[in-house]
């Protein structure tokens, strides 16, 4: 087609979104006397989860009949010698093949999940549990449909923790022998506080250089390094076709015998020619060409025997048996000519399809832009709690996961540590003391007790975000998080909204309930002012707005439009101090400073310091004077010992570092074993020199800050990605957007504030949800009283990139070559290869894999094994019947 026409097409490619990507499992027919109809029944890719079966394997000579009958396997979870438990820690220790940095048990669940089908784009590869299961994965890249953040610690700091195997053989050993893979997930998942949520509508994000399997391809003859061997099968093939087309029947005479000795001579050079590139091809990148120059050698050794006997009686057998072997020997060197090189780079990463995604359980974090919801957008909200269902106070106990539950050692704690009728703040010695917490005066006592014996989730470590947020006491933030998720978890909002693609299942939301007029807006801009933005005077004025997680997502579309919608799961008020009793208050913590101070300092050292190197005090050495005269001993016993300075610290020695007399010559061994480590060499003689070092430290300082109430629910074994200040990270992993925590500026886009109503158009860094939530309210008010474009506001805000038809299926001028194993035109989608008018699973495969369960390239069961040109048969077969009948008009 014209470019033009091309490139249309290719616009109206990228128009259309991914709404639901999945398989037709079944339908539903139905005819009466007005129509007829069918009904599709859908599954997304996960539903090869559900009957991919792992069998436990307790049989010393292998799997039993009934393993093997079901097609399950037995390669993960069992082994003849070993426990369920120390099974699934030796998976946790096997990284996936797509996510080497992932740790822990995600880790080894997305490395459980590429076991079922393989894994063929990554410098690790291997075959699925079966051919179906294999060829699954092939078409469809079912592995590469989930992600998670890579960098993520969460589990392995909750795995650091002892215990773990025993709870783990407890946990699969209660599935029975036969199990799925999706049980197995959901169970181990439990265990370590995850989920897994679909997205219907995913991101797409493209391979190494815009690639699906994330190889790059490109010919041989652009190689710099091996392009020669394309070149000369490239020049012989030209060769040879020239000498094909002056061939002609064989004659007598001495002209004709010139004429075969000539052809001769020509077969000879061309077959020396190859035989020499033959010869020179070394490289394992190109070994796979050796076979097509040997086929083409041993056809030219025909050719020249044809040639060279050619009879005169039979001249036209002659001359076919002669062009057959120069066609085969020009067949095989053109494969050679365009024979394509994979990049097998270390680095290289498969195309992704953000469709599964693992994460904690985060109900409590910053809400995603795309799951923001404005009033313009949704019809009915329903919100909806049941007071006697909500506790009112929650006992966690833990105890030594070696020595049991023992009334003499086990821990208690409890939540919330909020206000009560005696105290500014409840403590568990006065809650046991019939002390009342403030919100218990109008429900009474509703208590939940929990124990954590199976693990001991405190031995991990949570780090800061910036080195600025505090720590709050691990088991502290635990027994938050267990309580709030109890309390909230009774609570249920309902939304019922316009067609809204972009919202993510799985993930918190935010929906604003209203926005506030001139006037409220001004008395709010007064009270915050007063008693600060966040607090409860000026939340009066700003309405009530919800947060929530989104647990449901529903779309429905027809032909008059379109509505989506939500289920929302531990949902509260968007205000801190009311939904979470009163647990935030203000710490004092130790902040760096800008201010710096001088420092001196009195070292041994055996060289002058260097300017701006590390000092004693861990600051930058500005100068350093030499005072041995100050300090010379008489000898090594009796003479005054100075710190040294040196890289190599000793364990346990006063002041962290060795003491050594100075100004004074002796061997290493006569100072000590220390410095005999330090110089390599216990006969060296070693002379150390006093130094005053002076240097730049930094001064630190207390600082008053206000904790963020999610900073004292959120667990101390999760990673600090989920911190407010970071989880825009984590969203953009999975989404391309940011969090409503974000630091923001839209002055430039909506002009600057005009009026006495306008709000503080930037959020700044380490804003906690309670105050975005206010700012943006704010904002989306001042937008509404200016006259803006609030339709385009909103989109803006909420939008992030869906996966296109381009993306899935390629651009418009996308063509194969007719055996499906090379693109010739066009841009390949990451479901191109899925289906076709091809019976060759290896064209779904890069060039460097020639085996898959056993089946070779090339061999019949590859091209029976293949079943995209059957289906696609079947479904043109169907279209042909329905265009010669009255079914396709009802």
């Amino acid at each position: 087609m014209p470019a033009s026409d091309g490139e249309q097409h290719n616009a109206d490619l990228t128009n259309y979104r991914l709404l639901f990507g999945g398989e037709v499992v079944g339908f539903q027919w139905t005819k009466n006397t007005a129509s007829r109809s069918v009904v599709l029944q859908c599954l997304d890719w996960s539903n090869y989860w559900d009957y991919a079966y792992q069998w436990q394997n307790t049989d010393l000579f292998g799997p039993g009949v009934r393993a093997l009958f079901s097609g399950g396997a037995t390669n993960l979870f069992t082994d003849f010698l070993s426990d369920e438990g120390s099974i699934i820690t030796r998976i946790i220790q096997t990284p996936s093949a797509q996510y080497p940095k992932l740790k822990g048990l995600l880790g080894g669940l997305v490395h459980l999940l590429e076991a079922i089908g393989g894994s063929y784009y990554t410098e690790k590869k291997f075959a699925g549990q079966n051919i179906f299961f294999s060829l699954a994965e092939l078409r469809l890249h079912i592995t590469q449909m989930v992600t998670a953040y890579e960098d993520d610690p969460t589990c392995s700091r909750l795995l650091n923790a002892s215990g773990y195997d025993a709870l783990f053989g407890r946990t699969l050993g209660g599935l029975g022998q036969q199990v799925s893979i999706r049980q197995a997930i959901n169970a181990l998942m439990a265990v370590i506080f995850h989920e897994t949520y679909a997205i219907p509508s995913p991101r797409f994000v493209p391979g190494t250089a815009g690639t699906v399997s994330g190889q790059v391809r490109r010919s041989l003859a652009q190689d710099p390094k091996n392009g020669f061997i394309a070149k000369s099968a490239q020049a012989l093939v030209g060769g040879l076709r020239s000498l094909l087309a002056t061939l002609k029947p064989a004659a007598a005479g001495a002209d004709a015998a010139a004429d075969r000795a000539a052809m001769v001579a020509s077969i000879q050079a061309a077959r020396n020619e190859c035989a020499r590139t033959l010869s020179q091809i070394r490289d394992p990148a190109v070994q796979k060409t050796r076979p097509f120059f040997a086929s083409a050698l041993r056809s030219l050794d025909q050719a020249r025997a044809k040639a060279g006997t050619a009879s005169v009686s039979r001249p036209s057998q002659a001359t076919s048996g002669l062009t057959d072997a120069l066609t085969e020997a020009i067949t095989q060197l053109q494969r050679v000519s365009e024979y394509q090189i994979t990049s097998n780079r270390k680095d290289a990463i498969p195309a992704r399809l953000n469709a599964q995604i693992f994460r904690p359980d985060v109900w409590f974090s910053a809400p995603p832009c795309c799951n923001v919801l404005f009033p313009d957008q949704y019809t009915s909200l329903r919100y909806a709690r049941s007071f006697l269902q909500e506790p009112t106070r929650f006992l966690l106990k833990t105890n030594d996961e070696f020595f049991g539950e023992d009334e003499l050692f086990d821990q208690f704690y409890f939540a919330p540590k909020g206000p009560s009728l005696k105290k500014d703040q409840a403590t568990l010695r006065s809650v046991l003391s019939n002390d009342l917490l403030d919100h218990e005066l109008f429900s009474g006592i509703l208590p939940v007790f929990e124990k954590m014996g199976e693990l001991n989730i405190f031995a991990a470590r949570s780090g800061t975000v910036d080195g600025k947020a505090p720590k709050v006491g691990l088991a502290q933030r635990s027994a938050n998080f267990l309580y709030f998720k109890y309390r909230f978890a009774a609570r249920r909002l309902e939304v019922s909204a316009r067609f809204n693609p972009y919202v993510a299942p799985g993930f918190p939301g935010l929906i604003i309930d209203k926005y506030i007029d001139s006037a409220s807006a001004k008395r709010r801009a007064e009270l915050s002012a007063q008693f600060g933005s966040a607090s409860p005077q000026s939340a009066t004025v700003a309405g009530t707005h919800f947060l929530a997680n989104f647990t449901e997502v529903s779309h429905a579309v027809d032909q008059q439009g379109g509505r989506t919608e939500i289920v929302g799961s531990y949902a509260r008020q968007a205000e801190e101090s009311v939904e979470f009793l009163g647990i935030s208050k203000s710490q004092t913590v130790q902040t760096k400073a800008a201010q710096t101070a001088t420092r001196s300092s009195d070292v041994a050292a055996l060289s002058a310091p260097r300017p701006m190197s590390k000092g004693p005090l861990g600051g930058s050495i500005m100068r350093a004077t030499d005072v041995t005269d100050v300090y010379r001993a008489t000898d090594v016993a009796s003479g005054l010992a100075l710190p040294l300075l040196a890289d190599k610290k000793r364990p346990g020695a006063p002041g962290g570092r060795i003491r050594v007399p100075v100004g004074i010559a002796a061997t290493a061994s006569a100072f000590g074993r220390d410095v005999v480590a330090l110089v390599g060499d216990a006969n060296a003689l070693v002379s150390f020199r006093a130094y005053r070092v002076e240097e730049e430290i930094a001064i630190g300082q207390t600082k008053v800050v206000d904790l963020p109430a999610e900073e004292y629910i959120r667990p101390g074994w999760y990673g600090d990605i989920w911190h407010p200040a970071q989880i825009t990270k984590a969203y953009a992993h999975f989404f391309q957007t940011g969090a409503i925590t974000d630091a923001i500026d839209v002055a430039t886009t909506v002009g600057g504030p005009n009026s006495d109503s306008a709000p503080a158009l930037s959020l700044g860094s380490g804003a906690s949800i309670e105050t975005a939530v206010a700012w943006l309210v704010d904002l989306y008010s001042y937008i509404r009283a200016e006259g803006l474009d609030v339709d385009e506001f909103i989109r803006s805000y909420t939008w992030r990139p869906i996966a296109t038809l381009a993306d899935l299926f390629g651009t418009a001028d996308l063509q194969f070559s007719p055996d499906g194993h090379q693109v010739v035109r066009g841009v390949e989608g990451f479901h191109s290869r899925a289906f076709g008018p091809f019976s060759d699973l290896f064209g779904l495969v890069t060039p460097d894999i020639d085996t898959v369960l056993g089946v070779k390239r090339g061999s019949t069961v590859a091209q029976r094994g293949d079943t995209r040109k059957r289906k696609r048969d079947a479904v043109m077969d169907y279209v042909t019947a329905l265009q010669f009948s009255r079914a396709i008009l009802g």
